[in-house]
């Protein structure tokens, strides 16, 4: 949902022993002052285990539009 108190930003990225990795986006925008706001967030998400051929892969992205018309 977006959020009207502040415009956020942020970037998330993470790595381990096993070769997996994760990386993260979750942006808030307000388009107009306590009326509307958009945010949008994806991810990239690529398990690895130590065993061969098992891994889990996953790539998704979200956005919302939040209008509060009347306050």
């Amino acid at each position: 949902m977006g959020r009207f108190n502040a415009n956020s930003f942020g970037v998330e990225t993470r790595f381990d022993s096993e070769g997996t990795k994760r990386a993260s986006v979750d942006i808030n925008h307000i388009l107009i002052p306590d009326k509307l706001a958009v945010r949008f967030a994806g991810l990239s998400y690529d398990q690895r285990t130590p065993r061969d051929q098992q891994y889990t892969r996953r790539n998704s992205v979200y956005l919302n539009l939040t209008i509060q018309p009347f306050k």
